[in-house]
């Protein structure tokens, strides 16, 4: 039996460690959780202008997923929301660090948009981190292999145009792969 990998993603304040945290105690430390992985490298890769690919991402998840059951755990917030959060941590941040911050969530969009892995996406701006994680669980110990039924409505009229926008401007996708790999028809090996 292959061991779990989780793999908690987004940006900053959306609720990764807290909700890690209390997955690996509730689980008995079953599944590894980690906090932030390859959609992070990803993420900042692009708002930084460093070299990124999605193919070699796809190609690297493939690898992995012959050792591993892998499962995307993409936390989300509100920008009004995650506002409030980052102004309770630091009531003198400017606009410029909430931009800052906020804006690498398109990317961690794309690479959900473009995973392999299980994945769920949830959004954390009316959530608390104990039933954030108890989704969390329950879609690891389920067979799901793609869940957006948590995600907010604005997310979900917004993700896939937003996708295919960033496509065209910077990921260089193959042609198809995208609304297969969204769907979740993942291949055997």
């Amino acid at each position: 039996m292959k061991p779990t990998l989780v793999a908690f993603e987004g940006i900053d304040k959306v609720g990764k460690s807290v909700v890690r945290e209390i997955v690996r105690k509730d689980m008995k430390f079953g599944p590894i959780p980690m906090d932030r992985f390859l959609a992070s490298n990803f993420a900042y890769d692009c708002y930084y202008n460093r070299e990124h690919y999605i193919q070699d991402y796809v190609e690297l998840e493939k690898s992995l997923l012959k050792s591993f059951n892998m499962v995307l755990v993409y936390l989300t917030c509100n920008p009004a929301e995650l506002n409030i959060r980052l102004e309770k941590e630091n009531s003198e941040i400017t606009p410029q660090e909430v931009y800052d911050i906020i804006t690498p969530d398109i990317y961690f969009a794309a690479y959900f948009y473009y995973s392999q892995f299980r994945k769920i996406i949830i959004d954390t701006s009316y959530r608390s981190a104990k039933l954030t994680a108890k989704i969390v669980q329950e879609f690891i110990e389920s067979n799901e292999c793609v869940s957006t039924k948590y995600m907010s409505k604005e997310w979900a009229a917004n993700i896939k145009l937003n996708c295919l926008h960033i496509e065209v401007d910077t990921l260089a996708v193959y042609k198809g792969e995208q609304d297969r790999i969204f769907k979740g028809n993942l291949e055997e090996e």
